[in-house]
């Protein structure tokens, strides 16, 4: 998952975390909270996104699973 959080920009980042609050129930409200400007589009563009990604990232770790042991060689 920090894979994933690395690749975003310190706004979306802000985003993704309000929206993990359990109080904040819609990528608006988490949009909202941070300031956004379009609340709405920002939290669309930040779910899109962090979806995509979280696709991506599975298709790699299956392609290249992790050893075992965690280690890396």
């Amino acid at each position: 998952m920090g894979a994933v959080l690395s690749t975003l920009t310190p706004e979306e980042l802000k985003v993704a975390l309000a929206w993990a609050h359990w109080q904040v129930t819609t990528w608006t409200e988490a949009a909202a909270l941070i300031g956004a400007t379009d609340p709405v589009a920002f939290g669309e563009r930040v779910r899109r996104k962090l979806k995509r990604l979280g696709i991506e990232h599975t298709r790699r770790r299956s392609i290249c699973p992790a050893p075992e042991n965690g280690s890396r060689p």
